[in-house]
């Protein structure tokens, strides 16, 4: 129909054979974007039921995979796996001081932990 500014796609992000996603020309708020059949219809119930199933959530787009939950898995693990090894040479070192100390007041400890 001429004079539609939806039934010319314009700045597409995304598309399936019966509908198309764009930024919305007068938005709602910055990036919003509307899911527009292709063929042209005056409201919702004028589509057949495959056009408005191509409008539906699970055919806009991939979900988040499994793979994603997993990444941040991972990385929340790698991060406490950091904080561990961290506190774990702090420890060390603390260990290594009271070796030291022991040693300059007379009371040296061997790597066993035992005062010889």
């Amino acid at each position: 129909m001429s004079g539609c500014e939806l039934c010319v796609p314009a700045d597409v992000i995304a598309e399936n054979p019966l509908a198309y996603a764009r930024y919305d020309s007068n938005p709602l708020c910055p990036g919003h974007v509307i899911v527009v059949p292709k063929r042209h219809v005056a409201d919702f119930f004028e589509m057949t039921a495959a056009e408005q199933a191509a409008l539906a959530p699970r055919q806009r787009g991939p979900k988040p995979a499994a793979d994603r939950d997993q990444a941040l898995q991972i990385a929340r693990l790698t991060r406490d796996n950091d904080r561990l090894k961290n506190r774990l040479d702090k420890a060390l070192f603390v260990i290594e001081v009271q070796k030291k100390v022991a040693a300059l007041l007379g009371h040296p400890i061997d790597d066993s932990g035992e005062t010889t």
